[in-house]
């Protein structure tokens, strides 16, 4: 499940994605476009999986 936050004007928008999956904390990504911010959750979700599976 996600969801989206966009702050500031509208020509210097801010936008931030949460990613949530059962079982896990919160993957939180920001961007200047709702793409951007989904891609740099999707990055921290993988990182933060990747780390639980080599451990």
């Amino acid at each position: 499940m996600s969801s989206y936050k966009k702050t500031g004007p509208d020509h210097l928008a801010s936008f931030t994605t949460r990613v949530m999956i059962e079982g896990y904390g919160p993957s939180i990504g920001t961007g200047s476009s709702k793409k951007l911010s989904e891609q740099d959750a999707a990055k921290q979700l993988i990182s933060f999986l990747a780390k639980q599976n080599t451990n």
